[in-house]
């Protein structure tokens, strides 16, 4: 089984080799127009518009976001692991408050 949580050096745009950590989104693309897609990031119903033209995802494909940019596709897979342990995330950080 993959890494479920992906992270990317910010300079250089590969997987993490330094001492800053850049946390990727995953989310589902539901919309292109041009270098811009609209990404679904889950049950919460969060959409952003974000740009692609480092990838080239259809719709319905997954991708992970990192500031404003999909850097990479996912596999639908990988995608739900993603989204499953972000749920845990999230959940544990409200425990926590």
């Amino acid at each position: 089984m993959g890494t479920a949580l992906h992270t990317y050096n910010s300079q250089t745009r590969l997987p993490y080799a330094g001492s800053e950590l850049c946390l990727t989104i995953p989310g589902k693309v539901v919309g292109i127009s041009g270098d811009l897609a609209a990404v679904d990031y889950g049950e919460d119903g969060v959409r952003h518009d974000v740009n692609i033209s480092l990838v080239k995802p259809r719709l319905g494909d997954y991708v992970l976001v990192q500031s404003g940019f999909a850097v990479k596709l996912l596999s639908e897979s990988e995608a739900v692991e993603s989204l499953d342990i972000w749920k845990v995330i999230r959940e544990l950080d409200a425990e926590q408050t």
